[in-house]
Order: structure tokens, then C-alpha cells, then sequence
């Protein structure tokens, strides 16, 4: 009912009837009454018809009896809505924001339900408050459930109009505070940026064509390139709306009552991660993400998978907005670029034939998922990844091996030692069925190295890899055939070797010269390459297609736990969906390499054991055919 009298008010329905239900919410009549104050009488206006005027002679009478009166004390939550919205509706008149655009204006609305308690002034909102928007109950979640938002959407969609509208509001609404609202984005610059487009909107309230009865005097403090303080009068206390660095290390002192994130996918993990998520442990604070749609794989495309799940259980701590310009079948139909289901969500001052026809033909056929994705706002699902997820899905669900059923097989065993930055290790081991070609996956670790030395790691590869020799399928004559990168630490790698030589005696070293003139080192292990790893993905996508990639019921597992008695050894089924993740992220970034690190805090080492050791062993068999599964 109230979402209606709302309606019919904005739309300017004055009615008996509507002043009547108004009654039964006079916080509505307050908007009506601010409304008719704002329009001034002329003798045309009182002269029009006798029924206008009774209406308006009708809403004074309203609140010179004092239906309404109280509703203009400053502590009245609903009185203070009413302003803010009324100020959103002024700030629209803005000439550069006087487009109307119904998917902004829900967004708007959005964002004014979340930060409904700062706005309102009180803890605790009451759920009328929540009825005032102009929000679809149809459409979940409901307003009340909104905590923080994430938009994603594609360029030139207003993102940046609409926050800075928002943040403008919000800064002369909210109960002052000397750090109200913070903004971050990809460079200070940029977060300078959408700080100075809501500055905007006050100099414009500062000028004749700006000016409201309400905010006659909308006073600048403080006005700088890192950010301003405003206040409702020269006599008012201000608010601080500041632009932030990227660095989580310069931000950690960072208090601020609500948080603007621009361009948060482009950000790096670290700053997500160990600066902007334990924000939240603030109940009450609010955060606002906007951005283009993240890179495939990258840690806020993960980050959106999650919310999206949670979004579907019922959880709107984090509320996923995605203003595709394709729906969710022609994306799967690889048909974005000719999707007609979301017109609504091209903005008036956006030509769709100029998108489809017009950018479309001019753009390479390899560079089609870049244009869906910032021109469309689609969301990429795997990007230009080698591996399809459909094929590492079907591997997944594919009945476990619980029965081996041939004796001695060949343990081919794939090591990626620690390196780079990133200190971790993976390895897996696999058998290779002798009839019918299945490789079964046996072991699988991934062992986080940071701070550790050569003894310990050596000790962390002989326990995994006696637990692996002690596997159902494995029987005590069972050759190993270690697969170890040599990469960036060859000494490392020549000491995992060694171990594993010594606690077994039918080990088989085929990496010598006599064999191999390339990519090895003599009695060692491997060294990956653009060719090696292109090779090794063919050989692993090939071996997916003919679906002859299986798990086994019982895999070994290993962590940290042999070096650190507090650390548990993880479950196996953690590490068979890591390890499916870490093959699905291998491909080209954007610099042309191949690559499984989408992103800085990307690791992909458990899943490049196990494609080292695939490729590998076809390479060991080609060159000494006495080797057998």
C-alpha cells in the first residue's frame, strides 16, 4: 500500500482518496507537503480549478491540526528520509545528471535502503522506512535485507554519475562525521575523480539554477584533490568525503562510516583481502563496489561466484547486482552480442545499433570476449582458458576408482618445488591403466613452503610420497618415475630427487642426455617453456575429451601438517576441486603468455605438477620404449 501512495505521489496525485489513505502514514504527507511548499502559488495556480486548491487548502489543514508537525523534528527518521530522497530528486535536475534512467534510479534506491541507518540517523531503521522506496518487493531481496552492494555493469552506464549523486546526498543527509565516506579505486587519481564528481553537485547547489529552499546554503569547508568537507549551512558541522591510496598498508587506519569502491575488480587481492573485507567487521559500516566486470579467474570474479552462491541461499551481506546487456541463455549460446531480452538496460543516451552493428564489426573475432564484456557488462565464465570447464566438471563427477585390479604399475609422480614470491609447492601422482589408457589420480598436494628450508621440504615430499607407496593400488616393486621442475631453483630440485631416490630403490631417472636434448637437466628434472606448457595442455585436454581422467576413491593428501603439529591435513575433497580449478585457469594472459596465475595472488602450482607430469611421461615413453604403465 505505501509503495503505491508513494507512487501516486511522485506522479502528483493529490486526490481525496490519496489524502485520506495518507492518514495511516503521514510521513508520505510530509513528501506531499514539502512537495506543494516548493511549488510557488500564482494567481494562475489558484485560479485553475476550484478542486486543485481545496486539495492543497486539504494538506494544510493536515498539518496545521499537527498530523504532520512532529514529522519536522530533526530526529524523526522518517522526516529525514523524505529530505534525502527529495534531495536525490534535486540533484537529478543537475544538467549533466538530468537524464532519467529507471535501472540508476533502482540502483539509487538500493544504495539508499543500505545505508538506511546512516541516513536516518538511528541503529535500528524501522521496517516502514524501507516501504518509502521506490523498490519492486517482487524483485529480492527485499530492502531491509540490503547490507552492501556490489554493481557491476558495462562502460558509460553512469556508474560514476550516479555514486557521486549518491555520495552527495549522503554528505549533507548523514550525521556529520569528519571521515564519513572514503573512496578507493584503482589509482589515487581515479578515486580523486569520483570524489570531485560528487563535489559537483554542491557547487551546482551553490549556484541560482542549483539552489534549493531546503539547502540554501550548502557550504564547501574544505576543498582539496584528496577530497572536501561540506555542511548543510556555514553554522553546520561538516562532513569529510575523502579519496583514498590503493595501498592497504596507507589505509589501515581507515574509519569511515560507508566505503566507495570504484573499479574494484582492477584492484590487486592483497588490498581486497587484507584492507577492504576486514573493514567490515564494523557493524553498521557500508561499502558500495562498482566496476566493469572482472577478468575470468581473477580473485573478484571468485569473489562474485561466492556472493552470487550466498545470494541463492538467502545471505544479502553482500547484494550482486549485474547490469548485462545479455541474458544468461544467449551468454551460454555464445550469442551476447545479439541478445534482445535486456533492452531495458540500455540507457537512453546509448544507441544499441551503434553497439551491435557499429563497434561490433570493428572489432577482432579474437577480441570478442573483451567487447562482450565491457561494452555488454557480461560477466566472463572461463575467458581464454585451454581447458573447458564442462570437460574438468565431467572429470569431477565421474565415478571414483575403487578397485586397480593389475599389478605393479608405474607411479608417475609431477613436482613443482617453491618459487617465485609465491612460496608453495605442488605435487600429484597418478597411474596410467595399462589396457585402457585411464589415468587415476592417486595423490594430490599443495603445500604452502613460506618459510621453510631445504631439509623440511625434502621431509614433506618423503613422507607424502611413502603414503602414496603405500596406496591400495601401488605394489611394493612399483617403479617411480620422478617428474620435477627445475625451474628458478635447480639445486632444490636436484635435493627432492635425491630424497626420493634414497627411500626407494626402483626409482627410474630417464631425464640424461642420451634421451633428451632439451628442456632437462642432466639426472634432475624438467624446465618448463611456452612449448612444453602448450604441449602439455594438448596432451591433458586430449585425455579430458576421451574422459580418461579419473579420481580415486582413496587419494593422499598433505599440507603443512608434517612441518607445523598444529596444521591439519586437508580433506581430499578440497584438494580434487583445487586441483580441477587450478587446470581450468591455465591460458593466455595479457601479455600472451601462457599461463595458470590470472592474477597476482593466483596459484596454479598443484595443477602444473600434474600437466608437467602428463606431457612428460608420452615425451619418457617416446624416448625409452622399455618404459611401461
Amino acid at each position: 500500500m505505501t509503495s503505491e501512495l508513494h507512487a501516486a505521489l511522485a506522479h502528483g496525485d493529490r486526490s481525496a482518496s490519496v489524502l485520506t489513505k495518507l492518514k495511516q502514514y503521514p510521513y508520505l504527507l510530509q513528501l506531499a507537503t514539502i512537495e506543494c511548499a516548493n511549488k510557488a502559488p500564482s494567481a494562475a495556480n489558484y485560479t485553475r480549478n476550484a478542486k486543485t486548491n481545496k486539495r492543497r487548502r486539504l494538506v494544510q489543514n493536515y498539518m496545521r491540526v499537527g498530523i504532520g508537525r512532529q514529522l519536522t523534528l530533526p530526529n524523526n527518521p522518517h522526516a529525514r528520509l523524505v529530505s534525502f530522497l527529495q534531495l536525490l530528486n534535486h540533484l537529478g535536475k543537475a544538467p549533466w545528471a538530468s537524464g532519467k534512467f529507471a535501472a540508476n534510479e533502482l540502483i539509487l534506491m538500493r544504495l539508499t535502503a543500505a545505508h538506511m541507518s546512516l541516513i536516518t540517523w538511528c541503529d535500528k531503521p524501522h521496517p516502514s522506512l524501507y516501504d518509502m522506496l521506490s523498490i519492486p518487493h517482487n524483485q529480492p531481496p527485499h530492502p531491509q535485507q540490503t547490507e552492501n552492494l556490489i554493481w557491476i555493469t558495462n562502460r558509460q552506464q553512469g556508474k560514476t554519475t550516479n555514486i557521486g549523486k549518491f555520495i552527495a546526498a549522503l554528505s549533507l543527509a548523514a550525521k556529520p562525521s569528519a571521515m564519513l565516506a572514503t573512496v578507493y579505486s584503482t589509482k589515487f587519481d581515479r578515486a580523486g575523480e569520483l570524489v570531485t564528481a560528487a563535489k559537483r553537485y554542491h557547487l551546482w547547489m551553490q549556484t541560482e539554477e542549483g539552489k534549493h529552499p531546503k539547502w540554501p546554503s550548502v557550504t564547501l569547508v574544505r576543498d582539496n584533490e584528496r577530497g572536501f568537507m561540506v555542511a548543510a549551512s556555514a553554522t553546520a558541522q561538516p562532513s569529510g568525503v575523502l579519496a583514498r591510496p590503493k595501498n592497504p598498508d596507507t589505509c589501515r587506519g581507515d574509519a569511515p562510516s560507508a566505503a566507495f569502491f570504484d573499479e574494484i575488480a582492477f584492484t590487486s587481492a592483497d588490498f581486497w583481502f587484507k584492507f577492504a573485507l576486514p573493514l567490515f567487521q564494523i557493524a553498521g559500516r557500508r561499502a558500495t563496489c562498482t566496476t566493469t566486470p572482472p577478468p575470468p579467474k581473477t580473485f573478484f570474479d571468485l569473489f562474485c561466484k561466492q556472493v552470487k552462491r550466498s545470494n541463492n541461499e538467502g545471505d544479502y551481506f553482500f547484494g550482486l547486482i549485474n547490469h548485462s546487456l545479455a541474458c544468461s541463455q544467449c551468454i551460454e549460446a555464445n550469442l551476447a552480442t545479439e541478445c534482445c531480452h535486456r533492452l531495458h538496460l540500455v540507457p537512453p543516451w546509448k544507441s544499441m545499433l551503434s553497439i551491435a552493428n557499429g563497434l561490433g564489426k570493428l572489432m577482432p573475432k579474437h577480441r570478442h570476449a573483451e567487447f562482450t564484456q565491457e561494452v555488454f557488462g557480461v560477466m566472463a565464465g572461463t575467458g581464454h582458458a585451454f581447458l573447458p570447464e564442462s570437460l574438468l566438471k565431467a572429470m569431477l563427477e565421474r565415478e571414483r576408482v575403487s578397485n586397480w585390479g593389475l599389478s605393479c604399475p608405474t607411479v608417475w609422480v609431477g613436482i613443482d618445488p617453491p618459487a617465485h614470491g609465491k612460496a608453495a609447492m605442488g605435487m600429484s601422482a597418478f597411474l596410467v591403466h595399462r589396457n585402457s589408457g585411464q589415468v587415476v589420480l592417486i595423490g594430490a598436494a599443495a603445500v604452502d613452503a613460506e618459510a621453510t628450508e631445504v631439509h623440511q621440504i625434502q621431509m614433506v615430499v618423503a613422507r607424502w610420497l611413502h603414503r602414496v607407496c603405500d596406496h591400495p593400488f601401488v605394489a611394493e616393486d612399483s617403479p617411480i618415475v620422478p617428474i620435477v621442475e627445475c625451474n628458478n631453483n635447480e639445486i632444490l630440485s636436484k635435493s627432492i630427487v635425491s630424497t626420493i631416490e634414497q627411500m626407494r630403490n626402483q626409482v627410474y631417472m630417464p631425464f640424461v642426455s642420451q634421451r633428451f636434448k632439451r628442456y632437462i637437466s642432466e639426472g634432475v628434472g624438467v624446465w618448463t617453456s611456452q612449448e612444453t606448457t602448450l604441449a602439455a595442455l594438448s596432451v591433458v585436454y586430449q585425455a579430458l575429451i576421451d574422459g580418461r581422467v579419473s579420481i580415486a576413491s582413496d587419494v593422499v593428501v598433505t599440507n603443512r601438517e608434517e612441518l607445523d603439529p598444529r596444521a591439519k591435513r586437508p580433506p581430499p575433497q578440497e584438494l580434487i576441486e583445487r586441483f580441477a580449478s587450478e587446470l581450468g585457469q591455465f591460458g593466455y594472459n595479457s601479455r600472451g603468455k601462457v599461463t595458470g596465475k590470472c592474477s597476482d595472488d593466483a596459484l596454479d602450482d598443484l595443477g602444473m605438477s600434474f600437466l608437467i607430469a602428463m606431457y612428460w611421461r608420452v615425451a619418457v615413453k617416446q624416448a625409452d620404449r622399455s618404459v611401461s604403465d
